[in-house]
């Protein structure tokens, strides 16, 4: 039985050994293939690699670059070539298969990373005049926003002029960008370049209007033995000398003093800075792109969540819609506020300005962001244009959703007042799963929080309801989002539910610290540090009063009242306050000074002038003392801080003292000059000028009187045994005198 077994295990064994080695091969393949983004001395572009067994070959579009090489595990090595150049590699591919590391003609280093991204299609046409032009300035904006390899789209549509040749790939790239800078400063009409559509010239001469003058930059097409058009690449010295003419008929002397598109200086500066700050959708972009909608006619407190969504949606319709190139939109506009990109009865896509007239900003209209839902629904029909506008589309859940339901459920596309049914469904789910996690979290909170403080955790009735309902807003924030609820229904809504939250917030938290005030206060009771009680009282004072402020502060912005002004008032009234309640926030640094220094702690016997006591509690603004007479002094912190206080020790029960018992039938007047007298002969037999505190009335049961004397010296001295002695024959003396029955007891 067991050599069965063990034969069927080497089998299995052998059988697996097989399956690995004849995988081997396969997977050897894999190393080279995919999308690489290289760089070396001199450059730099994306290069596409197939690999069939040993032998991989690819290209990079940018310099119309050719790779043919065989590989040897995860080293490569082979020729490659750019037009009339060519020359050899090398490349050792990482641990991890990401990147390589190699050298170009066994001198330039090459360097490569694994791009996961899909590779963008290049798509151009050359028909006519028109359609050359359009290809080339949209690869143009592309290749300026990542896109590198629709540069060589862009430079495969130029023609270089005999009398300036291009030299290289590098210098016929670098020149195709510089020619694209120079037309990207027009406005380009492109409905008028219909005419030079159908001609047989084989040249064609197209004036290109520079803003609203009368000059004109000429750009000059050349139809190809195939019958497609091209552009005469202009030489380096016309394309610097045209760019600085443009620019100064704009107003713009120099380059360099050309505004950054982010400045929203024209519509095709807000539309380029919508469409990056969309595509990276990070902190970033999201700031730009939100900085080019007109919100002000929206709440602050919805104000970014729904600029966001309109955001996405606006990209989206922009797509649908299709713009031949940025070019046309307009880089200069003189004269008019208002550029209209799109009509439809379910909205407009608007451009508006505002501000001075060499300061001002364009923007999407309030209008347009209030109804980009509207727009989307409207251009959701068209079918996709062949015009890619630059940057990405970013993926979200609500557009994830709504696509799915497009393909899986249409029917539920269909209106439900201001949402599509899907939307209404949707934020009921996410609703009722917020009600049931808030509950949960609710009932494991409130054990977590009682755990501490068992004894003290005692709660009002509203409390728990309170608590569910705050945690169920938490996990139901991103409903509104994910579900794209119309800013309609959030203008009314948001604000009523933030401010109950707020509320609702203040009084949970205000109750959670007052059960663990009460509890850390009694910690600090059973502790004899008299700093004990001031930090624990200042830590809740300040929580306190930062939950106060945080109150209001929330309340303001879901009331949408600048919380800079209310900051700025608290400020100027924190100034008039501090001057009106100076003397308690003397106290308070005070108290702050006691808690550090510690001149004293709970249970010690302190004097002051001719204050005496004992410390029972230190607060914020004053301390307690309790006397020998059994009497209440409360000394305010700030005296106490500027004060020079004597420590006497723990006032200890079992200090140095003596009892005299009294069996009086005398009255009041009788016993008060008892004590009288017992007071100035201990002062005359101890030395001590005042006897006033070392001589209480402890306690009176009744007719029997119990007087509490505190000696200066250990009881188990023969000068305290001694005091005692003279005194209680003094004592004694007086006390037939006046009727009374002595009798003392020394401790």
């Amino acid at each position: 039985m067991n050599k069965s077994l063990a034969l069927k295990d080497a089998c299995f064994l052998l059988l697996l050994s097989i399956f690995v080695m004849a995988a081997l091969p396969s997977v050897a393949q894999n190393f080279w293939a995919g999308t690489w983004e290289t760089h070396w001395a001199t450059g730099s572009a994306r290069m596409l690699l197939s690999q069939d067994g040993s032998r991989v070959s690819g290209s990079y579009p940018l310099l119309s670059g050719q790779i043919e090489a065989a590989a040897e595990g995860k080293l490569l090595r082979g020729r490659w070539s750019e037009d009339q150049r060519e020359g050899s590699f090398e490349f050792i591919l990482a641990e991890d298969g990401q990147s390589f590391i190699g050298r170009r003609d066994g001198v330039e280093w090459w360097t490569g990373a694994r791009n996961q991204r899909p590779q963008t299609q290049m798509v151009g046409s050359s028909d006519t005049p028109r359609s050359t032009l359009r290809s080339f300035l949209n690869a143009g904006n592309l290749g300026r926003d990542s896109d590198k390899d629709q540069w060589a789209l862009a430079a495969s549509l130029l023609v270089a002029d005999a009398n300036d040749p291009v030299t290289s790939p590098e210098d016929k790239l670098a020149r195709t960008i510089e020619y694209f800078r120079l037309l990207d400063l027009l406005t380009i009409r492109f409905p008028d370049l219909d005419l030079f559509g159908q001609t047989d010239a084989r040249e064609v001469v197209v004036p290109l209007p520079i803003a609203d003058s009368l000059e004109s930059l000429s750009v000059v097409f050349l139809r190809n033995a195939a019958g497609g058009w091209r552009i005469k690449l202009p030489a380096r010295q016309a394309i610097a000398r045209d760019r600085e003419a443009i620019l100064a008929l704009l107003g713009q002397e120099t380059a360099a003093q050309r505004q950054s598109f982010e400045a929203l200086g024209s519509p095709r500066d807000t539309i380029r800075s919508f469409l990056i700050g969309v595509s990276s959708w990070d902190q970033a972009g999201q700031e730009l792109a939100l900085s080019t909608l007109d919100l002000s006619k929206f709440q602050p407190v919805t104000r970014d969540a729904h600029g966001e969504l309109a955001a996405l949606q606006l990209r989206r319709v922009l797509e649908r819609i299709g713009i031949e190139a940025l070019q046309a939109i307009p880089n200069h506009l003189v004269g008019s506020n208002v550029f209209e990109i799109f009509t439809h009865s379910a909205g407009s896509v608007v451009l508006v300005a505002d501000g001075a007239a060499d300061q001002r900003k364009w923007r999407f209209s309030s209008e347009t962001v209030e109804r980009s839902m509207e727009l989307l629904r409207a251009s959701d029909k068209l079918p996709p244009t062949q015009f890619r506008l630059p940057g990405a589309i970013p993926t979200t859940a609500f557009f994830s959703l709504r696509d799915t339901v497009s393909v899986k459920a249409p029917f539920l596309l269909k209106r439900a007042g201001r949402m599509e049914i899907w939307q209404v469904l949707g934020s009921l789910t996410g609703l009722s799963l917020s009600v049931l996690l808030g509950m949960l979290s609710a009932r494991l909170l409130i054990i977590f929080l009682r755990r501490p403080v068992e004894q003290e955790f005692s709660t009002p009735k509203w409390f728990r309801p309170s608590l569910v309902f705050c945690l169920t807003l938490f996990f139901a924030s991103p409903v509104p989002i994910i579900f794209g609820v119309p800013p309609q229904i959030r203008h009314v809504t948001v604000p009523i539910i933030g401010i109950a939250l707020v509320l609702l917030m203040t009084m949970i938290i205000w109750q959670l610290l007052k059960i663990y005030s009460l509890h850390f206060s009694r910690i600090a009771e059973r502790s004899l540090g008299a700093g004990d009680d001031i930090a624990v009282s200042l830590l809740f004072a300040l929580l306190r009063l930062s939950t106060i402020a945080a109150c209001g502060l929330g309340l303001a912005h879901f009331l949408s009242i600048s919380t800079v002004n209310i900051l700025a008032g608290l400020g100027i009234g924190g100034l008039a306050v501090a001057f009106a309640a100076r003397e308690t926030l003397a106290n308070i640094f005070g108290a702050a000074v006691l808690a550090v220094d510690r001149p004293f702690k709970r249970g010690d016997m302190i004097s002051m002038g001719d204050v005496r006591g004992t410390v029972e509690h230190v607060g914020i603004r004053s301390t307690r003392l309790r006397t020998i007479k059994n009497s209440e002094i409360v000394v305010p912190n700030a005296k106490l801080a500027d004060t020079s206080i004597t420590n006497h020790g723990a006032s200890d029960p079992l200090a140095p003292h003596a009892i005299f018992r009294l069996s009086m039938e005398a009255d009041t007047v009788s016993l008060s000059d008892f004590v009288d007298e017992l007071k100035a002969n201990f002062g005359r037999l101890s030395g001590i000028s005042d006897a006033e505190n070392n001589i209480l009335i402890h306690r009176i049961d009744g007719k029997d009187v119990e007087i509490k004397i505190l000696l200066p010296a250990p009881s188990d001295s023969n000068e305290s045994r001694k005091l005692l002695e003279d005194l209680a024959l003094s004592a004694l003396a007086k006390g037939r005198e006046a009727g009374i029955g002595l009798a003392w007891t020394p401790a």
